[in-house]
């Protein structure tokens, strides 16, 4: 669970004390070897401060270094001494959750239509999904593919939760399909930035438990 630096904004003529929270992404590194996690742009202020759990109750673990243009994803480089590995929370069905070391190219043979899909973070819970479509460019909300999928069942309730932007979305094998960045107006149709992108900036994966510097 990440938050942004508060912010005033109004609203009604009135002035109104918010922040913004958001999930994190996947450790991953540089062409240098470094140490970064992905965020959702959107989810962060221009001071680029990370919090944990949030500004009121938390601190300050990370700084945004990078956004990716034209994907709603961020680099954020967090402090020295943190921790941080690719795996998701555990279930019924993983209860030692699922280790992420691998992105999936987002084409096929790679993924399928009607492929399975899955989603674990602290708003949504655990949650399953079909793939719709491959790719897609959507007017207004970026420039980069996207993957198109559809949710069929969710342990915690009947539709994504807000706040799970920036959340991997895993195929069966648990290889990192895409970045959640939103859901369709009145549909269970939901969309991920293609996790292929960060190739495209000069970022893989990193596998296993990882201690910044």
């Amino acid at each position: 669970m990440l938050s942004s630096s508060v912010c005033t904004i109004i609203r009604n003529g009135e002035s109104e004390i918010f922040f913004k929270t958001t999930t994190s992404g996947i450790l991953v590194t540089n062409q240098k070897g470094k140490l970064f996690i992905t965020i959702a742009t959107y989810g962060f202020e221009d001071d680029g401060l990370v919090y944990h759990l949030n500004p009121h109750k938390g601190t300050v673990i990370g700084r945004v270094i990078e956004n990716l243009l034209g994907t709603d994803i961020s680099i954020a480089r967090l402090n020295s001494g943190l921790q941080y590995v690719n795996k998701t929370f555990g279930t019924y069905a993983e209860p030692d959750g699922i280790q992420m070391n691998r992105i999936s190219p987002a084409y096929p043979p790679h993924l399928q239509v009607y492929n399975a899909l899955s989603m674990n973070n602290p708003f949504s819970g655990s949650c399953k999904g079909v793939t719709m479509a491959l790719g897609a460019i959507i007017a207004g909300k970026g420039d980069k593919g996207y993957v198109a999928y559809e949710w069929s069942f969710f342990e915690n309730g009947d539709k994504p939760v807000d706040r799970s932007c920036g959340s991997p979305i895993l195929d069966a094998e648990g290889k990192v399909v895409g970045l959640f960045r939103f859901k369709t107006a009145d549909s269970s149709l939901c969309l991920s930035v293609s996790a292929m992108e960060l190739w495209e900036f000069g970022y893989d994966i990193c596998s296993g438990e990882q201690s910044f510097t």
